[in-house]
């Protein structure tokens, strides 16, 4: 968490940078100098987007974290509580390798990965 607010704020920080930056730029060459407008539109585009692009890179890195947990080839889908018949069924069928790969087949839900999550604590 701590290391999250460090990244918002040094995000934050940056933008206002290069926000300082362009408008430096803007006050050198007036706007219809064609440097100008590729420098403010890129420190738009990374202040208006870096929400977004922090929550996509959070995304990459819990499936990274999925990737690491591998699924026992003898698992018996059909005999853990708590996943829907969809899912038993699905992955009964495919056979995922981990928990990566089980959370992108179909039908399976994030409540499902929990349910497998829990059980392979439950079997270390």
């Amino acid at each position: 968490m701590v290391k999250r607010q460090f990244w918002t704020a040094f995000s934050l920080t940056l933008a206002v940078y290069l926000l300082g930056i362009a408008a430096a730029v803007w006050v050198i060459k007036p706007p219809e100098a064609p440097a100008a407008e590729p420098v403010r539109e890129a420190v738009e585009i990374a202040i208006k987007y870096q929400g977004y692009i922090d929550r996509q890179n959070r995304q990459v890195e819990e499936m990274k974290k999925l990737e690491g947990w591998p699924l026992p080839a003898d698992t018996d889908y059909e005999a853990i509580q708590g996943l829907r018949l969809e899912a038993r069924q699905k992955l009964q069928q495919i056979r995922p390798l981990n928990l990566g790969q089980a959370s992108r087949v179909s039908g399976v839900s994030p409540a499902d990965v929990a349910v497998l999550m829990v059980y392979l604590k439950q079997r270390t």
